[in-house]
């Protein structure tokens, strides 16, 4: 080693010379040349100074805000139809309130016209996202300035933009970027907002959610978990049956005071439902178990407040495990529906795991259990309405006066509550199947999964051509459906690999079993290409 070349000294990673890297030569870096080039007689030579990470940040933000910018050059035309993304955004102005571009100046930096556009998909598909508001009551609340506690909260509207993206044709990859980058940056400064607690548990859902919808499977465990635990600590799931009841941990410390109004209170209960559904939705996509246990939620069911003060109303969870009390009312919600399918899928997934751990002390324990679940399944299945929105719509119209929903929206929620409860009852037959010989039974239940997709699902439609009625495309079926129909096809594919060991079946039966993997696998793919797009 050249004594004359410093002993101690550590060069910052990448503070060499050009000529001194080539030959791995140990680089005095001195301007404007080193020592190694003196002695050698050569030209020294550095990189251009790099930028600090600050400055490169500072240069992505700059390049998405001019990208979003570049929205407001596209020329609006009239006809513009609100929730449909095939028409052009409105003119400039038109927004309710007739606040025009300031509007939402206060909220994102997305220009007003495109958030129009994406707010209407948003809540056209807001059933999707088990998203409990309506878009009339969010575009009021929107004329408050983004500071006024009566506003959503900037964090929200950015997570609901974001979403939507998924749902438009205008959305893109460096918009999506924008607005993921927007509404973290504004979740992580509401943490002093106590005002809007409520908006930012909704706005980490619907983060949770679009990182399901695009494979992060990390990142959405975590916000599931931020946002459950969130709305535990604001008391969501210790509700009281009735809103001016003490509540059933009165004494204990949440964020949020006690509901002081039946709306409030209503909203509460809706909340907390949507965030049960996405943790169990994460849990079933990630394999991972809930942070809540049945046995801690008090919280009533969703339902239209007057029946909140009659006997039907006031259901609770356990309320789902009790199989002589299991008739569905057209008064629950759409929300509740789904919630009562996860509550059972969940259940029934336990006691898989179970079984498989070897929790239980006797054989007759499991069976015992098992039997118990399956009367509730098959209560609960009596009394959905079949995947007909029409009959359901009939049903709701015979009874009060509520609020009715879209058709799609129905159409939906019972093709996802179908298949939730088809997918616990395989569940529960495979279970034991080496003992009790169920497995007959959870192929028959997977024939009827592949029934259903058929009916609900237009699977078979060659493209271009229109929809059967009654029938479902991708974008309008609850992503988490897909997961349901694998259960199935896993079955059927199982029952696809004894033929090669000897198994012997019709040529018809194989057909049809062949015909039932096809329709599965292709109404999954497509849920999945769609989420993936």
């Amino acid at each position: 080693m050249d004594p004359s070349l410093p002993q101690n000294d550590t060069l910052r990673r990448g503070s060499a010379c050009l000529p001194c890297r080539r030959r791995k030569q140990k680089c005095t870096a001195e301007r404007p040349s080193c020592g190694q080039c003196v002695r050698g007689s050569r030209q020294c030579q550095y990189d251009l100074p790099q930028a600090s990470l600050e400055e490169r940040l500072q240069r992505r933000v700059d390049a998405l805000e001019n990208l979003v910018a570049s929205y407001s050059q596209i020329t609006p035309v009239h006809g513009y139809v609100p929730g449909n993304p095939q028409s052009q955004v409105p003119l400039a102005g038109t927004a309710p309130g007739g606040s025009g571009h300031g509007q939402y100046s206060s909220y994102t930096n997305v220009p007003p016209e495109l958030v129009d556009h994406l707010l209407a998909t948003f809540f056209k598909y807001s059933y999707q996202f088990n998203f409990p508001g309506n878009e009339p009551n969010f575009r009021a609340a929107m004329q408050f300035p983004s500071s006024d506690p009566r506003s959503p909260h900037p964090s929200l509207l950015n997570a609901m933009l974001l979403v939507a993206c998924r749902w438009s044709n205008r959305g893109t990859l460096e918009l999506e970027t924008y607005l993921s980058n927007k509404a973290v940056s504004e979740l992580n400064n509401s943490q002093g907002d106590a005002a809007r607690l409520i908006n930012t548990v909704l706005a980490a859902s619907l983060l949770c959610r679009y990182s399901l919808l695009v494979g992060q499977l990390a990142r959405a465990s975590y916000l599931a978990s931020s946002a459950l635990m969130f709305a535990k600590s604001c008391g969501l799931h210790r509700l009281p049956v009735h809103w001016d009841d003490r509540s059933p941990d009165e004494g204990t410390m949440f964020l949020l005071p006690p509901p002081q109004s039946k709306s409030d209170f209503c909203l509460r209960i809706s909340v907390w439902w949507s965030v049960y559904l996405l943790d169990k939705d994460v849990c079933h996509v990630c394999g991972i178990a809930s942070s809540v246990l049945d046995e801690e939620i008090c919280t009533p069911w969703p339902s239209e407040f007057a029946f909140f003060e009659n006997a039907n109303a006031g259901m609770t969870l356990p309320h789902v495990f009790v199989s002589n009390q299991m008739v569905m009312n057209i008064e629950d919600l759409l929300i509740c529906m789904k919630a009562k399918a996860v509550a059972l899928h969940d259940a029934a997934r336990r006691e898989y795991r179970w079984l498989r751990e070897g929790r239980y002390r006797t054989w007759q324990d499991y069976v015992s259990r098992k039997q118990h679940l399956e009367a509730i399944l098959s209560a609960f299945q009596r009394s959905l309405a079949s995947v007909d929105p029409k009959q359901f719509l009939s049903s709701v119209g015979s009874r009060n006066n509520l609020h009715t929903p879209d058709v799609s929206a129905i159409h939906h929620t019972l093709l996802f509550a179908h298949s939730s409860l088809l997918a616990a009852q395989i569940t529960l037959h495979l279970a034991g199947s080496e003992r009790t010989g169920d497995l007959r039974a959870a192929r028959e239940n997977a024939y009827l999964m592949a029934a259903l997709v058929r009916r609900g699902m237009d699977v078979d439609r060659a493209k271009g051509s229109p929809r059967t009625s009654g029938q479902l495309d991708a974008k309008d079926i609850y992503w988490h459906c897909g997961p349901c129909w694998d259960v199935a096809l896993g079955v059927l594919r199982e029952e696809q690999s004894s033929w090669d060991q000897g198994s012997i079946t019709s040529s018809d039966h194989q057909s049809a079993v062949r015909a039932h993997i096809s329709v599965l696998s292709h109404a999954s793919k497509r849920l999945q290409d769609f989420a993936r797009r």
